[in-house]
């Protein structure tokens, strides 16, 4: 990572600064081997995030982390308190 990639992350997280987390969320859909999971963040002006972190399975690597803004009344990925059914 170099010093601009740095920044441009620093200033996604500045984004979430008021925000609170809802609740815990997860994609299993995109990529069964690979589970991400991560929560939803809300500003009081009702800006949603959804922020992804996951790390690698073996566990020796502290994870990556992605910020999604979404747009308002648009939820793609199930809560991840709710039950899977096959």
């Amino acid at each position: 990572m170099d010093k601009a990639e740095a920044e441009s992350r620093c200033k996604e997280l500045k984004a979430l600064c008021g925000a609170i987390i809802k609740n815990p969320i997860m994609d299993e859909v995109t990529d069964p081997d690979n589970v991400w999971w991560g929560f939803r963040a809300v500003k009081k002006d009702g800006t949603t995030f959804h922020v992804w972190v996951k790390g690698d399975d073996e566990g020796n690597y502290p994870g990556a982390l992605d910020i999604e803004k979404i747009p308002r009344n648009r939820q793609q990925y199930k809560d991840a308190e709710q039950e899977v059914t096959p």
